[in-house]
């Protein structure tokens, strides 16, 4: 077998789900008129006028909800890392974490950024969200990673609209008053990040973050 052949076979099934995933199809029409003009054909008579007004109210109820929703912004964050320790400014037991964040629609800026964490005794605590000035540096067992200042997830979500089809990465980092490190390494501990959109909506990430026995691997949209 041909390696175009195979290549071929491979393509068939990414095919069919974009297919049926997608909405252009039904939201022109195409395979719906396809479906009525076969129907009419076979059993030679036309569709009554009852009937084709439902069909003209689901492609009017499509279309809309198609535009209506290409336009809302399309937000979504993935927590790819997140490391605990003490901040050098304050002494507070803190986290850092690195978070990748997409906008498959409209263009659209972030205004803030939320953390609270749930420690294994049931109780959630707050972060504080402190504002990087200068490069952190995260230390586990004998690996090192430096983030820069410039990587500021707050500043670059903000500063200008996420365009969309854009991906951006940055760094937040939390303190907290009541959390001890210890609690905050601990696997049980939950992590619940959520952000608001220049529309007030509200959107929580995914914590995708691994652990960091093995060396913190570098992310694409960070600086070096």
């Amino acid at each position: 077998m041909s390696a175009e052949l195979i290549a071929i076979l491979h393509a068939i099934p990414e095919f069919i789900i974009a297919l049926v995933t997608s909405l252009a199809g039904y939201v022109t029409g195409g395979i719906v008129m396809a479906c009525i003009w076969a129907w009419e054909h076979k059993h030679n008579r036309s569709i009554s006028w009852r009937a084709s007004r439902w069909v003209l109210w689901a492609f009017l109820l499509v279309s809309f909800f198609s535009v209506w929703y290409g336009m809302r912004p399309g937000l979504y964050a993935e927590i790819e890392l997140r490391a605990a320790g003490e901040n050098q400014t304050n002494h507070l037991s803190s986290v850092v974490m690195v978070v990748e964040v997409q906008n498959t629609g409209t263009p659209i800026s972030i205004r803030s950024w939320l953390l609270k964490v749930m420690t294994p005794d049931g109780k959630q605590h707050d972060g504080i969200s402190d504002k990087i000035s200068v490069p952190i540096t995260v230390v586990v067992h004998k690996y090192t990673r430096t983030y820069s200042a410039a990587d500021a997830l707050y500043e670059k979500s903000f500063r200008e609209p996420i365009q969309q089809g854009k991906i951006i990465t940055g760094v937040l980092l939390y303190s907290f008053h009541d959390v001890s490190q210890q609690d905050l390494d601990n696997e049980r501990t939950r992590y619940i990040l959520t952000f608001l959109d220049m529309n007030g909506a509200s959107h929580k990430a995914i914590d995708l973050a691994k652990d960091l026995t093995d060396h913190p691997k570098d992310y694409p949209g960070l600086n070096p």
